[in-house]
């Protein structure tokens, strides 16, 4: 006799009984029939908008004594939505005055390019393949209001290059720039 453990999170409580950390936010799903995940900034007034108001607010409270200056967005598995938690926050940061910069760091499943139809031309990868400098690959996304780059061509050693001292500089970097840097990471599987 086979069983079947299911052991997936159902709620916000169940959330809260398994990890002892505070829950900063909670989104729910929805559907979007538009171009890209980017849904934050046509629909201010939707209850998925104001979930994410919710969320900049307790993020902005976690660090009241030494702000965040970096966030990485990832998930257990590919297809969850991690890409559109990472575009829709910078876009509601955006809206709340911060200087945001959204980084593809996915670079086996490069998605940000595809949320914020706009091409993965130069990004990332190539600036840690010294074929563009950082400030070429930053760009602006003017219907969201907030910065972005994309992943670039995948790299053949992609974990290596996200645990290198080169992507630490890269980040401080960046940290120079922003005020807030979102990576849009790789799932963890």
């Amino acid at each position: 006799k086979r069983q079947f453990l299911d052991d997936t999170v159902k709620n916000q409580e169940e959330i809260k009984r398994k990890i002892d950390a505070p829950l900063l936010g909670f989104i729910p799903e929805v559907s979007y029939a538009g171009n890209g995940e980017l849904f934050v900034p046509l629909h201010p007034r939707h209850p998925f908008t104001e979930a994410f108001r919710s969320l900049r607010t307790n993020i902005e409270f976690v660090g009241v004594d030494e702000p965040l200056k970096t966030l990485f967005i990832a998930s257990s598995d590919p297809g969850e939505g991690k890409t559109s938690v990472a575009v829709n926050l910078a876009a509601i940061m955006a809206q709340g005055g911060k200087k945001v910069v959204i980084i593809d760091a996915d670079f086996r499943r490069p998605n940000v390019h595809n949320s914020l139809n706009v091409p993965n031309g130069a990004g990332l990868s190539d600036v840690f393949l010294n074929q563009s400098k950082l400030s070429d690959v930053i760009r602006v996304h003017a219907e969201g209001g907030f910065y972005y780059i994309t992943a670039g061509k995948e790299p053949p050693n992609p974990a290596e290059l996200l645990g290198s001292n080169r992507m630490t500089q890269i980040l401080e970097k960046l940290c120079e720039i922003f005020e807030m840097l979102i990576l849009d990471g790789p799932p963890f599987i």
